[in-house]
C-alpha cells in the first residue's frame, strides 16, 4: 500500500466501525422517527446490495488505495438546499452509501485520535461543558453505538439545563454572552483543526494512529474534495460525524475563550462556557464592587477579544446575532430563559413533513444536481 493514500492511516477495523455506525443509524428509524429521513430511508432500501462493503477486499481494493476518487458513480456526493426556519437556506449533501462510509471512517479516525485528549484534558476543565448530540466512544477498539448515544435529544436537553442553571440564584453581577457564528460548518478549516490536534495529542497516540504529515495531507485533500476545494465540512441529515467534527473544532475555541477570560480573572468571580456544537453561552459572574457600567465594558471587551481570537486562530466570524444578557435586568433575564424553551431547528431534523414519497425526494436531489449549471457531484 502506497503511503500517500487513505490506507496510510485508515485501517480495515475503522472501516468496519464506520459501516457499523451507519447501519445502526439506519436501523434506528424503526423505533425513532428522528432517523426516518431521506438518506436513512434510502440506505435501508439498499439492503443486501451493499453487503460487499463489509469485506476486506472491498476496503483494500477501492478505499485504502484511493481508487474511490475515480469511481464517480459509486462514490458520489450531491449538494442540495433546504430552507432554514424563517428566512435563509442551508446547504446539505446527499451521499451515496459507499461515500458516506468513507466519510464516517475518516471521522471515526479523528474521534479515536482525540478521545484520550477529550476525556483526560478537556473534560477535566470543570468550567467547560459542551455537547454535539451524541456520545460516540470506543471500548477496546470497538465503537459503542447505542440508541441513546447517537440521538441528540438527551444531550441537547443537558445543554439547555446547564444554561438555565446560570439564570437562577444571585444573578445581579452576571452577564451571559451568546455567540453566533456565521456559516459555521462551511468555515471550518481542516488544516487548522489538524494543527491543533498535532499540538495537543500525545506523541505516543500520534505514533500509534500514524498521525503524521502524510495523514494530515490525506485528510485535508479528502475534505477539500468533498467541499469542491473550499473550507468546511458537509452537512447532511443525521450526520453524527459532522456534528462530532463541528464539536471537536470548537473544543479548541473553548480553550481560546478560557485564555481570554483568564486575562480579566482579577475581576471575574466565576465563569462557565456551555456549548452545543457551535451554539455557545459564556456566563461571567463579576466580583462585588464593580459597577454595572464597568461590568458591561469588561463583557464587551471580552466579546471583542473572543471574536478576534476565533477569527485569527480558527477562521470563524461572529455575526450580529451575538448577544449580551445582563441577568440583573429582569427583561433580559426573561428573554434569555424564553429563548431556551424550544429546540433549535438546526439540531432537530424533522425532514420535510409532506406526502411526497421518499423515493421521489431522492430522485429530485439527483435530478436537480445534474440539471444545475456548475453543480458538483464528487469526482
Amino acid at each position: 500500500m502506497a503511503d500517500d493514500t487513505l490506507g496510510h492511516f485508515l485501517t480495515f477495523s475503522l472501516w468496519q466501525q464506520a459501516l457499523k455506525l451507519l447501519n445502526f443509524q439506519t436501523s434506528c428509524q424503526e423505533s425513532n422517527r428522528h432517523f426516518k429521513t431521506i438518506s436513512m430511508i434510502y440506505y435501508q432500501t439498499l439492503g443486501s446490495t451493499v453487503e460487499n462493503l463489509q469485506s476486506e477486499e472491498y476496503f483494500e481494493g477501492k478505499v485504502a488505495n484511493n481508487l474511490f476518487y475515480g469511481l464517480e458513480e459509486e462514490f458520489a456526493s450531491y449538494p442540495y438546499i433546504v430552507p432554514k426556519a424563517g428566512l435563509g437556506l442551508r446547504r446539505y449533501t446527499f451521499f451515496t452509501y459507499p461515500m458516506l462510509a468513507v466519510y464516517y471512517a475518516v471521522g471515526l479516525y479523528l474521534l479515536k485520535l482525540s478521545e484520550e485528549f477529550i476525556n483526560n484534558y478537556y473534560n477535566a476543565r470543570q468550567r467547560l461543558r459542551s455537547y454535539y448530540g451524541g456520545n460516540l466512544h470506543f471500548l477496546d477498539n470497538e465503537l459503542q453505538p447505542t440508541k441513546e448515544n447517537i440521538y441528540f435529544k438527551t444531550y441537547y436537553t443537558r445543554f439547555r439545563n446547564h444554561v438555565r442553571r446560570e439564570t437562577v440564584g444571585d444573578v445581579n453581577n452576571r452577564i451571559v454572552m451568546k455567540l453566533d457564528i456565521q456559516n459555521y460548518y462551511e468555515e471550518i478549516s481542516l488544516p487548522m483543526l489538524l494543527e491543533f490536534l498535532d499540538k495537543y495529542i500525545k506523541p505516543s497516540q500520534k505514533a500509534t494512529m500514524r498521525f503524521d504529515t502524510t495523514t494530515r495531507d490525506q485528510i485535508i485533500f479528502f475534505f477539500r474534495f468533498l467541499a469542491n476545494n473550499n473550507n468546511g465540512i458537509p452537512q447532511s441529515d443525521n450526520s453524527l460525524i459532522s456534528s462530532f467534527i463541528g464539536y471537536l473544532y470548537l473544543v479548541f475555541g473553548d480553550l481560546l475563550v478560557e485564555e481570554e477570560i483568564n486575562k480579566i480573572r482579577t475581576v471575574v468571580k466565576e465563569y462557565s462556557l456551555i456549548r452545543y456544537v457551535d451554539d455557545t453561552f459564556i456566563s461571567i459572574t463579576f466580583g462585588d464592587g464593580l459597577s454595572d457600567r464597568a461590568q458591561k465594558e469588561y463583557a464587551e471587551s471580552l466579546g471583542a477579544c473572543v471574536a478576534d481570537s476565533l477569527y485569527y486562530r480558527l477562521n470563524l466570524r461572529l455575526n450580529p446575532k451575538t448577544r449580551f444578557f445582563c441577568l440583573g435586568d429582569q427583561s433580559q433575564l426573561e428573554e434569555l430563559i424564553s429563548g431556551l424553551k424550544k429546540v433549535s431547528p438546526k439540531y432537530h431534523l424533522s425532514d420535510e413533513q409532506d406526502d411526497e414519497p421518499p423515493a421521489n425526494k431522492i430522485d429530485n436531489i439527483f435530478n436537480l444536481t445534474v440539471a444545475q449549471p456548475g453543480a458538483r457531484c464528487s469526482r
